[in-house]
């Protein structure tokens, strides 16, 4: 399945109130890992297509009577062409329904999912699942979280890139319910240069307690 960045973010962060994803984007949808217990809060914020300014958070604090309180806002400023209803801060493309490639930039994620099996080393390249590719480039910290860099593509969507962020510690990136960076590049032919942002996306706070 394809996906827009933004969209799938706003999907994923659904996921953790309803309890239907898989632990991060580009996996199946099957029941997500068990939430540990704890206070937990974190915050994305991002452009998405047309200028879109994205802002979106979770908050889960623990109830005495063992039970949690779930928090969530979504904030965007958009023309309005690009206003419409959602559910649960969930747009007709987070709630299942496609959009087309060449109207969106959709990039296969899937093949993402297997950097958890993997030992990162920056300056390495990794081939993926079903023809993807990973580029690492450099370690780094994101509001604390420890992450390697890089690029990833897929062989069925030459002129688009994703640029992000893998948290390497797995409890902490099961907490997430999306890359703590992502940038997804398009260019104008194989041959150009990736020099059109469609989205972007970074993690601005996260707080476990």
């Amino acid at each position: 399945m394809k996906y827009r960045v933004l969209a799938l973010l706003l999907m994923a962060l659904g996921g953790w109130v309803l309890g239907q994803t898989g632990s991060g984007p580009g996996t199946e949808r099957v029941a997500p890992p068990r939430y540990p217990g704890g206070y937990l809060k974190f915050t994305y914020e991002g452009v998405g297509p047309g200028g879109t300014q994205l802002k979106t958070s979770m908050e889960i604090s623990p109830l005495p009577d063992g039970r949690y309180e779930v928090r969530t806002t979504n904030y965007q400023v958009a023309d309005a062409t690009r206003v419409q209803p959602s559910f649960f801060g969930l747009g007709w493309v987070g709630l299942g329904f496609r959009v087309r490639e060449a109207e969106q930039g959709g990039l296969d994620l899937t093949g993402v999912s297997a950097l958890a099996q993997l030992t990162l080393t920056p300056g390495r390249t990794y081939l993926l699942p079903d023809g993807a590719m990973f580029q690492a480039t450099e370690f780094g910290q994101i509001v604390g979280i420890s992450v390697i860099y890089g690029i990833y593509t897929h062989g069925d969507a030459p002129n688009l890139r994703l640029e992000l962020a893998w948290v390497l510690e797995g409890t902490v990136r099961d907490l997430l319910p999306f890359y703590p960076y992502a940038r997804l590049v398009q260019r104008a032919s194989p041959t150009g240069p990736f020099d059109t942002v469609l989205t972007e996306v970074r993690l601005t706070e996260f707080v476990r307690k």
